[in-house]
């Protein structure tokens, strides 16, 4: 026998306790009052230095109680049993990666075989479960299924067009494995061990499981797509482009010819003369032949077509060569022609300036006019007001008929602007003086909500620097939601509606004399945002990856309906407004009787085959966990847990323990008093 707590041992001193109580502990006379002991024949009393063991049963009992309490807090196991359970019993995952690099080759039947073979070998009586990992992990069983079952599931597996994860995966069987109490437990890995989906720093075996790689055959070469560079919206009169995947400031001169596709020739000789074809609608528009070195990329220029005047347009790049996954030999993206929003900005000084010049950045579709004026609100789709004193009627009706406006408050209107249509109650303004008082920051954003959801994965970096001198200090009317608030806990930006129009209302100035906001780098995105959001503009990709979401918001936030690439329409939940990429090629959005289109494409890195050897595989995962041959000591003592009926005996003996002692001593007696 051995203990897996053996300190709790020298709790055997508690047998002292019983001794002292049987041996040592004296018994005292009762005192009785009594009239007179005249008649009562006097008699010798022999005094002892201790007392006589005479109650064997019960003091037995009692050290027999200490000896089995201290032995059950000690967790006892014995080792022998291991050799008998590893040798009779197996828990085994079947983890089997069904990323898109499986796809290349025969990899994919071959690993299929490998899984089949370690579901057949298993003994009877094993509790087999299979998985499949990419980026994300499904269990297709549940353990002890017969291996009739797992085998049919295992036929119906296909490999998916998705990256590869495999950390995801081990820490998904170690919970399962963890669970069972099966002496023998593995996870048996079957993959292609791509380089660029191992994430070594990430595994989490867990002590006693052991995990055995196999590998399927090495596919190295292979040509692939690896981006397109071309602009997702189109604007008239716009002079400059943005850059797809670029952020919101980043911009570069607008040329023709910047179609860019950039292929990537993974393998380990060149590739002489392929085509490389671009097609607008599924036609053949241009063309080039190009070499591409080993081991190197290539960016080759397409000079943009005559687009025609549509809406939108679905653009497919297409390299025309024989290798092992010709479904990276494509990318899809699409291009928007849009008209640009009509918005009016009424500002002086240097708020229009440094409001104008965030407006007019290249690349946002907004047309803007600086002349408030109730004609020129009619054509328009956001208003724009800094620091107004009063707001007049014609702009409260506009509003109320659908229009959208931000308001940035400054010394006139944080004094005696009263309107209907704010979200808030203005008390009036504060101003701390910058030679004495601690200016204050952003505080409690709501970081999901569009006008900030730009910096979400950056939140300290952007805001940490905007220091706030003045304010409108201002309570939040009952339907006002507060996006964000000022460090001295009153609001700093606020939404409403009034009538069928939405209202946004910023506590500050969008000049240098309330703030320093102007000045820093995240007051360009977040003015963008603000009017993108107030003016309904979508601002969706070009392009996104199997995995990504599609955000159905940016179409309504309900009657959306998508088709994926192969004509099936997917099921959308009600309460979920997004849906996921699962194949490359152009899913169609369909919404309000209109139908928009995104394309899908595989993740660039999956395409680079490159692997990890198999036996460098099996030395980093005996380095991530314990030896499998042998189980653990705290395995081995969950699994026997006979701490858990010491326990139940200890009650037994309690219980025995009460009855002998209320039968020697009586419920009148000295000692049970």
């Amino acid at each position: 026998m051995q203990f897996l707590t053996p300190l709790f041992l020298t709790g055997l001193l508690a047998i002292a306790i019983p001794l002292w109580f049987h041996l040592i502990r004296k018994e005292h006379a009762l005192r009785i009052p009594f009239s007179s002991l005249m008649y009562v024949p006097p008699k010798e009393i022999k005094l002892v230095r201790r007392q006589q063991l005479r109650q064997w049963p019960l003091f037995l009992l009692r050290l027999l109680l200490v000896v089995v309490l201290v032995l059950a807090f000690s967790r006892p196991y014995w080792k022998r049993f291991s050799g008998t359970w590893s040798s009779s019993s197996l828990a085994r995952v079947v983890l089997l990666d069904n990323s898109f690099s499986m796809r290349a080759g025969n990899r994919w039947s071959t690993a299929r075989t490998m899984a089949e073979r370690e579901i057949r070998s298993a003994p009877r009586g094993s509790e087999i479960t299979l998985a499949v990992v990419s980026d994300r992990v499904d269990i297709l069983s549940e353990p002890g299924e017969p291996a009739e079952a797992l085998l049919a599931k295992l036929k119906q597996v296909q490999p998916s067009y998705r990256a590869t994860r495999l950390d995801q995966g081990i820490q998904m069987a170690g919970d399962v494995l963890k669970q069972s109490r099966m002496g023998n437990r593995e996870i048996v890995l079957v993959s292609d061990f791509q380089k660029n989906g191992l994430h070594f720093s990430s595994w989490n075996i867990p002590e006693g499981i052991g995990l055995r790689a196999l590998s399927v055959p090495s596919v190295v070469d292979n040509l692939f797509i690896e981006d397109v560079q071309a602009p997702a919206e189109i604007y008239q009169g716009t002079a400059e482009r943005q850059v797809t995947g670029s952020p919101a400031s980043a911009v570069e001169p607008a040329r023709p010819e910047d179609f860019v596709v950039r292929i990537q020739n993974a393998g380990g000789s060149d590739i002489q003369d392929i085509p490389v074809e671009l097609r607008l609608d599924d036609h053949l528009i241009q063309s080039q032949r190009v070499t591409i070195r080993a081991k190197s990329s290539r960016s080759i220029h397409f000079r943009a077509p005559d687009l025609p005047d549509k809406p939108l347009m679905r653009f497919a790049a297409s390299a025309g060569v024989p290798d092992a996954l010709p479904e990276d030999n494509q990318f899809f993206f699409t291009v928007h022609r849009r008209e640009k929003i009509p918005v009016v900005l009424s500002a002086e000084g240097p708020a229009l300036l440094f409001l104008r010049e965030a407006m007019n950045s290249p690349g946002v579709p907004w047309d803007l006019k600086t002349d408030l004026s109730a004609a020129l609100l009619k054509k328009a789709r956001v208003l724009i007001l800094h620091d107004p004193a009063s707001i007049p009627s014609y702009v409260s009706d506009w509003v109320s008929n659908g229009g959208s406006l931000l308001i940035f408050s400054g010394a006139r209107s944080g004094e005696g602007l009263k309107s209907t249509l704010l979200p808030v109650t203005p008390h009036g303004s504060r101003i701390l003086r910058r030679e004495r008082d601690e200016p204050l920051s952003l505080a409690d954003i709501q970081w999901q909500h569009p006008a900030f959801q730009v910096f979400a994965d950056q939140q300290k970096r952007y805001f940490s620097g905007v220091h706030f001198y003045g304010y409108t200090e201002a309570q939040a009317k009952a339907d006002g939601k507060v996006l964000a608030r000022l460090k001295s806990d009153s609001p700093a930006l606020v939404e409403g509606k009034f009538g069928r129009g939405d209202v946004l209302w910023f506590a500050s100035s969008a000049s240098n004399d309330w703030n320093d906001f102007a000045l820093r780098p995240a007051f360009l995105p977040f003015v963008q945002n603000i009017v993108g959001y107030l003016s309904g503009a979508r601002r969706e990709s070009a392009s996104l990856r199997v995995g990504d979401r599609i955000d159905l918001t940016l179409w309504g936030s309900s009657g959306v309906a998508v088709i994926d690439p192969k004509g099936q329409r997917l099921a959308v939940p009600e309460d979920r407004q997004f849906v996921e990429a699962q194949q490359p090629g152009f899913y169609e959005v369909r919404y309000s009787r209109l139908t928009d289109y995104i394309g899908v494409n595989i993740p660039a890195a999956e395409s680079n085959l490159e692997s990890e050897p198999v036996q460098q595989i099996q030395a980093r995962a005996q380095s991530a966990q314990a030896a499998a041959a042998e189980v653990s000591a705290a395995s081995l003592e969950h699994r026997q847990s006979w701490w858990r009926f010491l326990l139940l005996f200890v009650v037994l003996v309690m219980l025995g323990e009460w009855m002998l002692a209320d039968l020697f001593y009586g419920k009148n007696s000295p000692i049970a008093r």
